[in-house]
């Protein structure tokens, strides 16, 4: 009589699906957990400035959603705590709308047009303004541990794999990227899709074959930390009630800003009146040479071609240069206008608005000194031009 045959038992096997599902049940909570967090403080997470907020998507994706509320894009300016600033200012929506603040110390230019390409359509006919610091443009190029310090894995994958992107934008973003090899050298990963997106033949596409499934994992992955540390965020930063305006009021800006002038010129009655220095200064030349050979100007180009690639109804804010500084230095106000003239030409063409306040280019009162950060008079008149953008106002000839 022949044996019967007795299947192994196999109690490894099933203690290890076990243990998967048991880890595929705790995520699902965790998110879920992590996503009643976070929608449950989003009206707080839209208008503050935090990290997670900056270099993640759920915020901002959100903040897109919503008509009623205006995206700010810039850098330090926008977490440097200060009297009157945007966020603050419109918090309970007392014309009919919020600001978001994005950014943070070390944002330039082409940092926030790969935040953008990473959005995607979500910015068509939606309106963004964007502060862009002049200081950006004399210098050579962007610094390394600033590029470094907000570069976002995650918008980097969205960006190369959003399909509506053009060609043509993909490819310089590629072509920048590899311009900071310091920063993929820690996304290895990430490094070898960037080195293969564009390039031609067999053996780069069945690379990028056998990558794309891995950065989709990735991906995922990202998406989870950054719901993890927004909701982290949101427990941590201090919350308050916004009640909105029942009824959009008239916040009388020139009355707010004359105030506060006034005030200034009180507690310092013998402040010299300077004047722009406005015959050819002795270090013009190289102060336009300077200018003109920064790398900002093509990642300023890139910004702009994104925004009007996507359909974006953008605003484009320079914090202006301080004049009286670069006059002692022999820096005329004539070349410092070829920057204002660039500036609003370069966003002009693509028919965007800008407003580059060269005309407090000689006033002290405006920038905070030794830095590129508004002062608090000068954020009122921030929040003048971003209230007549967001209502289709003229801006203000004063304002320019």
């Amino acid at each position: 009589m022949s044996a019967i045959a007795v299947k192994p038992s196999r109690p490894h096997l099933l203690a290890f699906l076990l243990a998967m599902a048991l880890v595929v049940l705790v995520l699902v909570v965790a998110t879920l957990v992590f996503w009643s967090i976070g929608n449950k403080h989003m009206p707080d997470l839209i208008v503050m400035p935090f990290k997670s907020k900056d270099q993640g998507e759920w915020v901002q994706r959100e903040a897109f959603l919503h008509d009623d509320v205006l995206p700010l894009i810039g850098s330090s300016e926008l977490t440097l705590d200060v009297k009157n600033r945007a966020n603050e200012v419109f918090r309970s929506k007392p014309t009919g709308f919020q600001v978001c603040p994005i950014g943070k110390a070390g944002n330039t230019t082409f940092l926030m047009a790969k935040k953008l390409a990473a959005l995607g359509e979500r910015m068509r006919g939606r309106k963004i303004a964007l502060i862009i610091s002049s200081s950006w443009f004399f210098k050579i190029g962007v610094p390394d541990d600033s590029y470094a310090g907000n570069f976002s894995p995650l918008q980097a994958i969205r960006l190369l794999k959003n399909e509506r992107l053009e060609t043509g934008l993909r490819k310089r973003f590629v072509k920048r990227m590899q311009e900071f090899p310091v920063t993929l050298d820690s996304h290895p990963m990430l490094e070898e899709y960037v080195n293969n997106a564009e390039s031609d033949g067999a053996w780069p596409a069945f690379k990028r074959t056998l990558i794309r499934p891995l950065i989709e994992v990735q991906k995922v992955m990202l998406s989870w930390e950054d719901t993890f540390t927004t909701a982290i965020d949101a427990l941590e930063i201090q919350h308050s009630e916004i009640a909105s305006s029942s009824e959009p009021r008239d916040m009388e800006w020139g009355k707010k800003i004359a105030q506060l002038e006034a005030e200034e010129a009180a507690s310092e009655p013998n402040a010299p009146i300077v004047t722009r220095l406005m015959v050819k200064g002795a270090h013009d030349d190289q102060f336009v040479a300077d200018m003109n050979a920064s790398r900002e100007w093509g990642d300023f180009e890139l910004l702009l071609d994104t925004l009007k690639s996507f359909g974006a109804k953008a605003m484009l804010i320079s914090v202006p240069i301080t004049g009286s500084g670069m006059d002692k230095h022999g820096i005329s106000g004539l070349a410092r206008d070829q920057f204002y003239r660039r500036f609003e030409s370069m966003s002009a063409v693509r028919g965007f608005p800008a407003v580059t306040f060269s005309d407090h280019d000689m006033d002290d009162g405006f920038t905070i000194p030794k830095s590129s950060h508004f002062t608090p008079r000068a954020w009122l008149y921030v929040d003048r031009v971003l209230d007549d953008f967001y209502h289709d106002h003229p801006l203000g000839k004063e304002s320019r």
